[in-house]
């Protein structure tokens, strides 16, 4: 569509509508730059600002929060209300509570354009370490591919480093840090510990470590 399908007083309606809620002039041309909307006549990126903007409200985001949340990932407001509610429902399905699903969205809204299957891959992950809560903490982990991921909890491991809900963030250190601590760079653990889909030997790895554990405490107390 062209401004042509909107007439001018609509056009500023809709402009001073979006800066009434909080976006800046600044942030209007940030968004309509943004590589989604470089086809979007004026009119036609207010437009879709303002559904989105309806559509999160009703979802009990703030004013301040949606446009935090189009300015770092403008791709949202293209996110159409059913897509943004099978996403809710699928956190719920991994247990989150309403509030921790709202800081989840709210932190990485572009959580919304990844599949079912990356997430479940990851929080599949995060589970086999007693970690799911960590995303509530940092949704940012949610970023870095489960490989690396996988890759790093075993040199962790090796370093008698053990991983869990409370140190978890060692694997998510940037790349020069963690490969100044271990002496390890990326490729070279990626080769070293190849993912192949497949996380049971976390699994294993950990229920050993817990295992370890109470029979510790077991000795510690018979003596």
């Amino acid at each position: 569509m062209s401004n042509k399908d909107y007439d001018a007083k609509q056009i500023l309606n809709y402009r001073l509508f979006l800066l009434n809620k909080g976006y800046t002039k600044a942030a209007l041309e940030k968004i309509g730059n943004s590589p989604v909307y470089k086809l979007y006549c004026e009119g036609a990126l207010y437009n879709t600002l303002i559904t989105s903007y309806m559509m999160l409200n009703e979802r009990e985001y703030s004013d301040a929060e949606i446009v935090r949340m189009t300015m770092v990932h403008p791709p949202l407001a293209a996110v159409s209300a059913t897509r943004f509610d099978d996403r809710t429902d699928f956190f719920k399905s991994w247990e989150y509570s309403s509030e921790d699903i709202h800081k989840i969205l709210y932190e990485m809204p572009s959580l919304t354009g990844y599949s079912k299957n990356n997430l479940t891959e990851k929080l599949t992950l995060f589970k086999a370490l007693n970690a799911l809560s960590a995303v509530t903490h940092d949704s940012r982990i949610m970023i870095q591919s489960v490989a690396l991921t996988y890759a790093r909890y075993w040199v962790c491991s090796k370093h008698d480093i053990e991983i869990d809900e409370m140190n978890i963030r060692c694997l998510f250190a940037g790349d020069k840090y963690f490969t100044k601590r271990f002496g390890y760079p990326k490729d070279r653990i990626l080769n070293r510990y190849p993912y192949n889909g497949e996380i049971e030997d976390i699994r294993n790895n950990q229920n050993k470590i817990a295992n370890a554990k109470i029979k510790s405490k077991t000795v510690v107390k018979n003596d």
